[in-house]
């Protein structure tokens, strides 16, 4: 028991309480197992132990037996011993009916010990019963010089059953009841070694088992994507992996001396890494508190990474915190969220495109009449009449009126424009003109003018649209409408150009105002169509958003630089073209359209103002006219030969026939009749069936004032070519 204790091995145990037993008895005694799944157990032995003892000392008694005979009794018992085939008692083997027979051959004494009955009541010792052959453990015993043999069993505290203390005599008799007792004694002691070392070597296997496991959890943790903080009830960082150092910007040194909770926190606030972080939550942590509730929120580190922190309390006391970047997904957010209010902006500039187009045709009538009717009253008024000037600002803002319509449809279409060389002094001055009307004299207006003349391509409109836009802006920013603003133009020669333009010269136009500033996160969604700070009803949000989309389709780049309290400045580049000496954009003289001869032109339009007007316009330009209300009473006039015009001029959308249905019809009664249509919306389909059906011309309704002469003219001369630019107020019609 002492070598038990001790922690001695198990063959050194078993080796003493073979020799114990063999000293008490006076015979050789062994321990065996009698399952080969515990022989490791056992170790070397008895046939070793006991063979050594003899080998090193000539005096040992007993006499150490045979190697062979050793090894006939291990046999016996791992082939089942003495319970093989019993079937009460300890249990039986796995070789039922080897070895010694289970028959008289084998008695089962109370179920707990084994004697070879017969071999030892038998006269003869070894007899073989009823001519049974001889079996190896008897052949053995019988040349070992036993006549008798017995087998302890060594049982577990659960009664499993261990192995077996085998002692052999050379006279055939049973034990004393000492002897027994001291077989019994050694048993139990063989059995207790026994159950400890497996023990043992289970506590090694699974100590084992977790150290591989540890291992595999710490190279785990070492890989894995997502930072990992352990951290005990006593506020000790257990386990730290290297991501969460990485993280959190962390000193390895630090974390490498498992330092408590509340270092880590220092450091960081430290580091102002938690400098919104409030008192009495640190007077908590530093008093050795923990927040053991589960909790879940993001912060941005000074470096931009964004943090998801989940923290959740551990079973028994402690908390696991995990850190994941999510800077990327929060980007990806940001993106899509931006990308969803694209799509929304998109869908309004469709709806007001749709809006537009169902409302411009009846508008651009309307400009239409007033503008014509206006140039036709302005030629009826003599020269000095105070009137001309009145008629003049109608057919300016009529001009302008009909242009924002076309912006608007542009703008919601994303059709490009075809642009002119503008020259840029004549609309600064105009835009200072207008913007120091309506500002009045609180407000000190600065024109900065280039000292030669600057041109860009684009259209007149809307770059005038532009300054007026950003003037009135600058005018609004001004406290009480008090302040300075300042329009300049100049050319800049840049290297480092804004987003979107190429090296090298440009005109930079500008509007600066000493007013109130704007914030930043207002200034990061100026251009974001529909936003705006005003107040209901006061504003639409799409003024500096159409500017934008001017300036981008100009080629050109549009930036904001602005200190609240201190003003604002917007500087608008576009590219740089030099201007010719030929008649402008914005030239009002009218080149000459030849007039015309006489011929028939049938006017087809259902409103009747607009029919009117054309009618004035070409017989003024020397033309006969009709006109006709009604697109079926006009198929109807030609087709009876009641009316043989040269021309028809009709309007596409009318009720219950369209301008190309008219056409088609009137190509079936007489080919060859030169047909122009006008819209009020003139869109791709449109010219695309008009091209189909034959039609001479299509234009816009708004544009008749200007365009009607040339444009008829045309149609009636097809060998002739028509040159139409779009911003010119004029057309220019050459012979061959």
């Amino acid at each position: 028991m002492t070598l038990i204790a001790t922690g001695q091995p198990l063959a050194t145990v078993l080796a003493a309480v073979e020799r114990d037993a063999q000293c008490q008895l006076g015979r050789w005694c062994a321990i065996l197992p009698v399952d080969p799944a515990l022989a490791p157990c056992f170790g070397p032995l008895a046939e070793s132990s006991s063979g050594a003892a003899a080998e090193g000392d000539a005096e040992a008694w007993p006499p150490a037996p045979s190697a062979g005979f050793s090894a006939a009794v291990a046999a016996f018992c791992l082939a089942g011993g003495p319970w093989a085939g019993a079937g009460a008692g300890v249990g039986s083997g796995a070789g039922a009916g080897a070895g010694v027979g289970a028959d008289a051959d084998v008695d089962v004494d109370s179920g707990t010990r084994s004697v070879l009955r017969r071999w030892v009541s038998s006269g003869v010792p070894w007899g073989l019963p009823r001519g049974r052959a001889e079996t190896p453990l008897q052949e053995a015993a019988g040349l070992a010089g036993y006549k008798s043999l017995w087998f302890e069993p060594i049982q577990a505290p659960d009664g499993r059953l261990l192995g077996a203390l085998a002692s052999a005599h050379p006279a055939a008799r049973v034990p004393t009841a000492d002897e027994t007792a001291a077989i019994v004694d050694a048993a139990h002691v063989a059995s207790i070694a026994i159950e400890r070392e497996r023990g043992s070597r289970a506590l090694r296997d699974s100590q084992a088992l977790l150290a591989t496991k540890t291992r595999a959890l710490e190279a785990t943790l070492e890989r894995m994507e997502q930072g990992v903080m352990m951290v005990s009830p006593q506020q000790v960082v257990e386990v730290c992996n290297r991501r969460a150092i990485e993280l959190l910007g962390l000193p390895a040194a630090l974390m490498a001396s498992r330092p408590t909770f509340t270092q880590v926190l220092e450091y960081q606030w430290s580091t102002d890494e938690f400098s919104a972080t409030p008192e009495h939550i640190r007077e908590f942590v530093r008093a050795g508190g923990i927040l053991d509730r589960p909790q879940c929120y993001e912060r941005t580190r000074p470096n931009g990474v964004v943090i998801e922190l989940r923290s959740v309390p551990i079973e028994g006391g402690g908390v696991l915190r995990t850190y994941t970047d999510v800077t990327e997904l929060r980007r990806a957010e940001a993106k899509r969220l931006a990308l969803e209010a694209q799509l929304l902006d998109a869908r309004k500039l469709e709806a007001i495109g749709t809006l537009a187009g169902g409302i411009a045709h009846d508008f651009n009538n309307i400009m239409a009449a007033i503008l014509g009717n206006a140039a036709l009253a302005g030629q009826d008024v003599a020269a000095g009449h105070p009137a001309q000037a009145h008629l003049q600002q109608i057919g300016k803002a009529g001009r302008r009126a009909r242009s924002l319509v076309q912006q608007i449809l542009a703008f919601s279409r994303h059709q490009p424009d075809v642009w002119v060389k503008v020259p840029l002094l004549p609309l600064v001055e105009e835009a200072a003109a207008m913007l120091r009307a309506a500002a009045g004299t609180e407000v000190e207006l600065v024109v900065v003018r280039p000292p030669g003349p600057l041109a860009t391509m684009g259209d007149p409109t809307q770059l005038q649209q532009v300054l007026m836009n950003l003037g009135t802006n600058a005018w609004q920013a001004l406290p009480a409408g008090r302040g300075q603003i300042e329009i300049g133009i100049e050319t800049v020669h840049q290297t480092c150009p804004p987003a979107g333009l190429t090296a090298g010269a440009h005109v930079h136009l500008w509007v600066r105002d000493d007013g109130c500033g704007i914030e930043e996160a207002t200034r990061r969604r100026l251009f974001e169509p529909f936003f705006t700070t005003k107040p209901p009803g006061q504003g639409t949000g799409l003024g500096l958003a159409v500017v934008h989309g001017i300036v981008k389709a100009m080629g050109g780049a549009i930036e904001v630089g602005s200190t609240p309290g201190q003003g604002s400045c917007f500087d608008v580049y576009l590219p740089l073209v030099e201007l010719e000496s030929q008649p402008s954009a914005l030239d009002e003289a009218a080149v000459v359209v030849p007039r015309g001869q006489g011929q028939q032109v049938l006017v087809v339009d259902d409103d009747e103002v607009m029919a009117l007007l054309v009618q004035s316009l070409l017989q003024r330009l020397g033309y006969r006219s009709h006109i006709c209300l009604d697109a079926r009473a006009a198929v109807d006039l030609v087709r009876g030969g009641l009316l043989a015009p040269d021309l028809v001029f009709t309007d596409y959308n009318m009720p219950g026939i369209t301008g190309l249905e008219l056409a088609q019809a009137l190509k079936s009664v007489r080919p060859g009749l030169p047909v122009v249509i006008a819209s009020g919306y003139v869109c791709e389909t449109l010219r695309a069936g008009a091209a189909q059906a034959g039609v001479s011309a299509v234009m816009q309704k708004e544009q008749t004032l200007e365009m009607l002469g040339a444009v008829v003219h045309a149609a009636l001369n097809p060998q002739r070519q028509l040159r139409w630019q779009p911003g010119r107020r004029t057309a220019r019609v050459a012979k061959e």
